[in-house]
C-alpha cells in the first residue's frame, strides 16, 4: 500500500471540488500544493476549506528560488515566506524545496539552515535544469546526502529527475536510484518519461519507458509518492483516477488513505 499524491498549483482553485470528490473516493491520501508566488491571500480560504492533508511545494527557480545563490537571498526570504504561510493554514509538516542551479551546494546549506524551518525538506534535481546554461545542484546523491547532513533535514526522491541524472553523469541508472534510496526518503515523486534523456519531461503513465517497476518496488508500505505526471487539461482532473488505478493494477500495491487534515 502506498499514500498517493495529488498535485496541484495554489492557482488550481477550479480543481477544489473534483479534488474532494476523489478524495472521498480514496483515490490520493493527500495534496502536494506548489506555492505560486503572490497566490496566499487570494486562494487559501479555498485550500483550507478542504479536510484533505496537504505537503507544501515552495517555490522553485522558474518562480524565482534559487538557494544556491548567495545574491537571491532577499527573494528567496519572500518567497519562502509564503510557503510556509500555506503550511501553516493547512498543517501541513513538509515544505518541499529545490536545492537551486548555478550556484553551490554550501550556500543551499546555508540558505536552509537560515530559513530556520523544521518542515523543510529537500528534492533532488537533474543536472541539466529547463533552460540554457542551467546546473542543477543536488543533482547526484553526495550533494543531497552533503545538504542533508549540513542542515538536518529530510529528502524528497524524485525518481524521473534521478534517471535524467543518471545519464548526465552517465551511470547506471538502477545503481544511482538505489544510491538516492540510501539516504531514506521520507516521500517520492514519479511520472513517465524517456530512459536515455537529461531532461524530465513528466510524460503521463504508459506514454515514456521509464522503469516504473523499478520505482514503485522501492516503496515501503505508505510510502508517499506525488504523481508529477502532466495533466490532460490543467483546468482539471481529467485522467488522474485512471493513472492511480494504473499504478495499483500494474504494480501490485494500492492507495491506504490518510486521515483526514484538522481543520483550523
Amino acid at each position: 500500500m502506498f499514500k498517493a499524491g495529488l498535485k496541484l498549483f495554489s492557482t488550481n482553485t477550479e480543481c477544489a471540488e473534483q479534488a474532494e470528490a476523489l478524495y472521498e473516493k480514496s483515490i490520493f491520501s493527500y495534496i502536494e500544493l506548489y506555492s505560486v508566488p503572490d497566490s496566499y491571500a487570494k486562494t487559501i480560504n479555498v485550500w483550507k476549506s478542504l479536510k484533505i492533508p496537504f505537503v507544501i511545494h515552495a517555490a522553485h527557480y522558474g518562480a524565482g528560488m534559487n538557494l544556491a545563490i548567495k545574491d537571491n537571498y532577499e527573494k528567496n526570504q519572500v518567497l519562502a515566506k509564503e510557503a510556509f504561510s500555506f503550511a501553516d493554514e493547512l498543517n501541513a509538516d513538509k515544505v518541499i524545496f529545490h536545492t537551486g542551479v548555478n550556484g553551490t551546494k554550501e550556500e543551499t546549506a546555508r540558505q536552509i539552515n537560515l530559513l530556520a524551518d523544521p518542515r523543510i525538506i529537500i528534492e533532488n534535481k537533474p543536472y541539466l535544469g529547463n533552460g540554457e546554461n542551467l546546473f542543477c545542484v543536488g543533482s547526484n546523491p553526495q550533494e543531497i546526502e552533503f545538504i542533508m547532513n549540513e542542515t538536518q533535514r529530510g529528502f524528497c526522491l524524485d525518481f524521473g529527475h534521478a534517471v535524467c541524472a543518471a545519464n548526465s553523469f552517465k551511470k547506471d541508472v538502477n545503481e544511482f536510484i538505489s544510491s538516492f534510496h540510501s539516504l531514506k526518503p521520507l516521500m517520492y515523486h514519479i511520472s513517465d518519461g524517456f530512459y536515455d534523456s537529461e531532461y524530465d519531461t513528466h510524460e503521463r503513465f504508459g506514454e515514456g519507458n521509464f522503469p516504473l517497476n523499478l520505482f514503485v518496488s522501492m516503496l515501503e508500505d505508505d510510502s508517499m509518492i506525488t504523481n508529477e505526471c502532466k495533466r490532460i487539461n490543467y483546468s482539471s482532473l481529467e485522467g488522474f483516477e485512471e493513472e492511480i488505478n494504473l499504478l495499483q493494477n500494474r504494480f501490485g500495491r494500492t492507495v491506504t488513505q490518510a486521515n483526514n487534515r484538522t481543520a483550523k
